[in-house]
């Protein structure tokens, strides 16, 4: 929400800068993100309309910093990056990246094609930012937390926590959907930590596509991943 005007009132393809509550347009707002190294656009994952927002501003990033830019996706696992690599250098059929995304993510692969044909085309790297399915079964398991087998996690953020059991419903019985919720964004925003610390992205940019919950109100990846390397 913004605190100066209802987001109801814009009309189509109106932009508002939330923290001056003015209106701007698409240059005005690609100047502005354009100066951080990484960028996080939220989505709500079946909207068509949010896929073309991060599209747009793909499109003008590569346009703006020609192979400078790399991004990172919840919709793929850690785990695939090795196939990740393969695609970006067309080493890997279609057919196996949409199996590939079908995997680790499960249906939508429609949604997100325009922006893989734009990644694919200027060989824009594509980071797998989720866990692996191995590590979400140990940790179910309730294993013994190390970061030999986790991330570090924050289990204790006084307000990420009634935020997100707000959504769940608050029910005591969420703990445990919870706690998962705490390993993915602990371990996406430990990825955009490691691309940060890695000496050959020091003049690149990242840009986070994940779920609009994940980085709503700076919670989830950017919180977790600042607490790592401001």
């Amino acid at each position: 929400g913004s605190p100066y005007l209802s987001l109801d009132e814009l009309a189509n393809n109106e932009i508002l800068h939330l923290p001056t509550g003015l209106r701007v347009s698409f240059d005005q707002m690609l100047d502005v993100i354009s100066s951080s190294q990484v960028i996080y656009i939220g989505e709500t994952h079946d909207n068509i309309e949010a896929h073309r927002a991060q599209f747009e501003i793909i499109k003008d990033l590569t346009r703006r910093f020609p192979g400078k830019l790399s991004v990172g996706m919840e919709m793929f696992r850690r785990s695939t990056q090795a196939d990740l690599d393969l695609w970006n250098q067309k080493e890997l059929s279609l057919n196996k990246f949409k199996k590939l995304f079908r995997k680790d993510w499960g249906h939508g692969y429609a949604l997100y094609q325009l922006i893989f044909e734009l990644i694919q085309k200027h060989h824009i790297p594509l980071i797998g930012l989720k866990s692996s399915t191995k590590t979400e079964k140990q940790f179910r398991k309730n294993e013994p937390l190390n970061e030999t087998n986790f991330p570090e996690i924050d289990f204790d953020d006084l307000y990420h926590r009634p935020f997100a059991m707000s959504i769940f419903g608050g029910h005591q019985a969420m703990e445990k959907p919870y706690r998962m919720l705490l390993l993915w964004e602990e371990t996406m925003a430990q990825t955009v930590a490691e691309f940060l610390k890695n000496p050959d992205n020091i003049n690149s940019k990242l840009v986070v596509l994940a779920g609009g919950f994940h980085v709503q109100y700076g919670f989830g990846i950017a919180k977790r991943a600042f607490r790592r390397i401001p």
